[in-house]
């Protein structure tokens, strides 16, 4: 067990105690706090709870909240895309970064926000038509973050550099906590209306042993020690204040993870494979290293000569081509064009060394490694989907991804997603289109969760999205762009472990209930009801909690533009 960190994990956590500045808050005096988990599995977590090795969470959002038993996250299912969308409640194809890493055709730039001085870049990549979930309280000192590398709007924040240990966040967090203690000593004040604490040391350590290997007994008891002291914090924060007004003041905490994890029984990596067997010519970043860590890298100024861009992490890949451009001879290419997407009938017969090759077809003939594809055809506007067996197609009927309708058909061999055999799903496979609620109750309990509104979504920013997406194997890793081949557990893939998020609310007037599902995307609305925040339901992919929504009786979401809904129903 490693004991010895649990001290200096929960500093940070700590400096909410000191969260005091100017609030002008609504009619209704509330706080909020919410805690995000990078990695934390929703059914490890309800299970370790109630074997007693996670006790404050038990006690916290178990016993006393409402629990989902089933959170499903966004796909990809790594940080880089699920950190945004638990901080914004929207997909990425709305918040507008697909990965950790990918590629901007439009910008010509490569950024890898795991890297020391790329990962300062999340707030400049997070689309400016996106608010986080910080930029809806506008007082001043009314947020705080902790911790995450995405905090744009946040009034204080304590940041975290990726990839340094926790020695230099221990002397921020220390500093922090001075200057806000004496700031509340002197002026008084409410405490902040909203704070957000981030922890990705635990994700780091279940990719080092595994996700439930015994050595990870340790890091379930520091997390669970932080949750129950941050808590602890924020609950004497939040008395004293009604102590200080003389009347009661709400309260609310949400528990939330951006993806789940699998743990790895092979490694096959796709770099090697496109390197090696195929000889292609990657982009790649030239790197600046620091006593080993990737400090930052560079791209060449031509990219002429390269034949793919391939961001992989150990469950995804990006894959990007250019267009080839034919000489005279109509057999020989002239040149490389990055700035015109490559369609899916090119991919199935593209030039390539002196040839024709099917990538698609190549990638899914490695099938003891690669699940299925993904690509779009940007003329018909459809999604499909690429299995050793078979193929097909989603349509979605809508702009907004989760009140879109979507249909699924399998038009060729096997369906890919296993779907059509599926008793739970394959009456939706009936040639009509269905709302994205009905195929999140039906394919929750699959392997691939939330398949049509995940799958569809990833495609909505062109100019950030790949030509095909790779979702490995169950259980195989095909490397990570940042880490090596090395780790014991891993993420990114659309399988019911990686998608299987934890989201859970406890406080003020919320009664102990087991929500069957939900998707951690609704973290960010939820909260901004409970706290009585103004939202435009429109710009959000998340929707309020419909089971917290009942408990808070004549409470209703008011949009931005003036009109007022029932916070369970659904904009035009």
């Amino acid at each position: 067990m490693i004991r010895g960190r649990v001290p200096i994990a929960l500093l940070p956590m700590l400096a909410l105690a000191s969260c005091f500045g100017r609030s002008e808050g609504p009619p209704r005096e509330s706080y909020g706090l919410m805690l995000v988990i990078d990695g934390a599995k929703g059914d490890v977590w309800r299970r370790y709870a109630e074997q007693g090795k996670l006790p404050n969470v038990r006690r916290l959002f178990i016993d006393e909240g409402v629990w989902v038993e089933h959170a499903t996250t966004v796909f990809p299912t790594i940080t880089g895309a699920g950190l945004p969308a638990v901080l914004t409640g929207t997909l990425p194809g709305r918040h507008g970064i697909p990965s950790l890493y990918f590629f901007d055709r439009q910008q010509k730039r490569y950024p890898v926000l795991y890297a020391a001085l790329e990962a300062f870049d999340w707030n400049e990549w997070l689309a400016p038509d996106v608010a986080t979930i910080w930029e809806y309280f506008p007082g001043s000192n009314d947020t705080m973050a902790i911790a995450p590398a995405l905090n744009r709007g946040a009034d204080s924040v304590i940041p975290w550099v990726w990839n340094v240990h926790y020695r230099p966040a221990e002397y921020r967090a220390k500093l922090k906590l001075g200057l806000r203690s004496f700031k509340r000593r002197l002026f008084g004040g409410a405490p902040a209306r909203l704070t957000v604490a981030y922890n990705g040391w635990f994700d780091h350590m279940e990719h080092v042993l595994g996700a439930t290997a015994p050595e990870m007994d340790g890091e379930y008891e520091a997390i669970d020690a932080l949750i129950g002291e941050a808590v602890r914090v924020f609950d004497e924060t939040v008395d004293a204040r009604q102590e200080e007004v003389g009347v009661p003041i709400e309260r609310y905490v949400a528990l939330v993870s951006d993806h789940g994890h699998q743990d790895i029984k092979d490694v096959y990596s796709i770099d090697k494979f496109v390197r090696g067997s195929k000889r292609a010519k990657i982009l790649d970043k030239a790197w600046t290293q620091l006593f080993g860590v990737k400090v930052k890298g560079s791209l060449p100024e031509s990219f002429d000569d390269r034949e793919i861009v391939l961001a992989a992490g150990e469950g995804h890949a990006l894959l990007y081509f250019p267009t080839p451009v034919m000489a005279a001879d109509g057999t020989t290419i002239e040149r490389l064009d990055w700035t015109r997407r490559p369609s899916l009938e090119l991919l199935r017969d593209y030039p390539y060394s002196g040839g024709r090759v099917d990538v698609i077809g190549e990638a899914v003939a490695w099938k003891d490694v690669v699940s299925f594809l993904v690509g779009k055809d940007w003329d018909t506007g459809e999604v499909h989907v690429f299995g050793p067996g078979g193929e097909s197609v989603i349509e979605r009927q809508g702009e907004a991804p989760t009140r879109a309708l979507y249909r699924y058909s399998v038009v060729d061999g096997t369906d890919p997603l296993e779907f059509a055999r599926d008793p739970r799903v394959r009456h939706l496979l009936d040639g009509r289109f269905h709302t994205a609620d009905e195929w999140q109750m039906a394919t929750y309990l699959t392997e691939h969760p939330d398949a049509m509104v995940q799958l569809y979504q990833a495609f909505d920013r062109e100019d950030r999205c790949p030509d095909l997406y790779v979702s490995a194997a169950p259980y195989i890793s095909i490397g990570d762009l940042v880490d090596g081949e090395t780790s014991a557990s891993k993420h990114g893939g659309l399988t019911k472990d990686e998608a299987w998020a934890t989201l859970a609310f406890r406080g003020t007037g919320i009664e102990p209930r087991m929500v069957a599902t939900a998707r951690n995307v609704d973290v960010v609305p939820t909260m901004l009801f409970l706290l009585g925040q103004r939202f435009d339901p429109r710009r959000l992919d998340g929707r309020v909690n419909p089971e917290v929504c009942a408990m808070m009786r004549g409470r209703r979401v008011v949009g931005e533009e003036g009109g007022v809904l029932l916070c369970d129903a659904k904009p035009d």
